[in-house]
């Protein structure tokens, strides 16, 4: 049975240095099951934030910038 309270966190686009240290990195969080999921993608690099309401995602966007529909 789904679980919408399971929640995973992921990194992509990672860069490391010649040591092994990340120097560079996308962060997200994906919300409920994988067979099932919302997804949010920070799209600042090694910026951990990840928060998805609305407001902050799309604040300040023009009427004809908003999505309404997928």
């Amino acid at each position: 049975m789904p679980d919408p309270n399971r929640n995973y966190f992921f990194r992509v686009r990672t860069a490391k240095d010649h040591e092994g240290n990340i120097v560079s990195a996308h962060y997200g969080k994906i919300y409920g099951d994988f067979m099932q999921f919302t997804y949010y993608l920070n799209p600042t690099p090694n910026d951990e934030t990840l928060s998805s309401t609305p407001a902050e995602l799309l604040g300040g966007l023009q009427s004809f910038e908003q999505v309404r529909v997928p």
